[in-house]
């Protein structure tokens, strides 16, 4: 057996949260929770699944700092799998003629082939996306509050580029726990506590931190336990467009291969991370970012940007144990040929049933 990928250290688990500058394997090697334990094992499954030549490689990839480089490889991995599992021969990173790119798969049956590229995208955007800088001046607010006598609900906007001191993240909330004992505030709400979004009309009630094109949020409300509040971690405002990341993502991979002749359907995977992403009964949002028109046909024609690509498989927000329920499905260029092999993807089908 090849030399694994997670080194874990049974002396060293716990279920702690990410912590500031962790990479994502270091993370789930010290995870002692089940389904991080599940997930942690399943990675190093479709690893070791891997050809050998390619295994430092991924490893390498693997173990970045960067959590999207790790998405990505994972995303490779699976779809490795998935291809495998289909009973087709699979060639990575293969040679090509004239040119020194290289393409993520070669994929073929006894009659026919396409390339296929891999890629993810709305990684840490959307509603749920945060940043490091952020995580880690939340854990400081948590820990120099451990027991606030009132709750402390946030909400976050934009993205927070540099890491804060204690004080800087912890004085406006004490600031503003202080203004009130939990009796005061109790007489002077004018609604229940289990209707907390009455403080956005109390400005006394809320503070605020501002850093460059990051705002946190504070509003105050009554706990649920006669014992103490505690600080809710941060919902983020304004869903975002998820069509939009699928789009670029996408046309980004056509100008990459605009200028080379592959002579072969060339098809591009994407696994939309973006937390705003889910299903349309219809695929209008899908169609919108590849058609230019929500209401196409499935069969119609890309746009142009997209008009070297033969078709995509759209993976619906596969990431970090979702892979289980996601959906995915091929969307093809009218104007295109693509394997005969793929055609069953035009109707949706369970990611994860493709990678047992």
């Amino acid at each position: 057996m090849r030399k694994p990928l997670f080194t874990v250290k049974t002396d060293a688990l716990n279920a702690d949260s990410v912590r500031t500058g962790e990479t994502t394997v270091e993370f789930f090697q010290r995870q002692c929770a089940p389904r991080f334990v599940e997930y942690r094992e399943w990675i190093e499954e479709l690893f070791q699944d891997l050809p050998i030549e390619h295994c430092e490689t991924f490893r390498g990839r693997l173990r970045s700092r960067d959590s999207a480089e790790f998405q990505a490889a994972t995303f490779e991995m699976q779809l490795y799998r998935m291809l495998i599992r289909l009973g087709l021969d699979v060639e990575i990173e293969g040679d090509l003629p004239r040119t020194k790119k290289k393409i993520d798969f070669r994929v073929q049956n006894d009659r026919q082939s396409c390339f296929i590229e891999a890629t993810v995208c709305g990684f840490g955007q959307g509603e749920f996306s945060d940043t490091d800088q952020e995580y880690d001046a939340i854990t400081k607010l948590k820990k120099g509050l451990p027991n606030p006598h009132l709750d402390i609900w946030l909400k976050a906007e934009g993205h927070l580029k540099k890491h804060l001191s204690k004080s800087e993240i912890i004085s406006p909330f004490k600031e503003l726990l202080d203004r009130f004992t939990r009796e005061e505030f109790e007489e002077n709400s004018k609604l229940p506590w289990f209707y907390p979004e009455y403080i956005l009309f109390e400005e006394k009630c809320k503070t605020e931190i501002r850093v460059g094109g990051w705002t946190l949020k504070g509003s105050l409300a009554l706990p649920c336990s006669e014992s103490g509040g505690q600080i809710h971690l941060p919902s983020r405002s304004g869903p975002a467009d998820s069509s939009g990341p699928l789009l670029r993502s996408v046309q980004a991979k056509a100008r990459h291969w605009s200028g080379t002749d592959l002579g072969q359907p060339f098809i591009v995977a994407v696994n939309n991370c973006h937390s705003e992403f889910h299903w349309d009964s219809d695929d209008a949002s899908i169609k919108c970012a590849l058609m230019g028109d929500p209401d196409a046909a499935d069969h119609a024609i890309f746009q142009p940007a997209l008009h070297r690509i033969s078709g995509v498989i759209v993976v619906g927000n596969a990431c970090m144990g979702a892979e289980r329920g996601a959906r995915v499905k091929l969307f093809r260029n009218g104007i295109k040929e693509t394997p005969y092999f793929l055609h069953f993807l035009e109707e949706k089908q369970i990611f994860g049933n493709l990678l047992c």
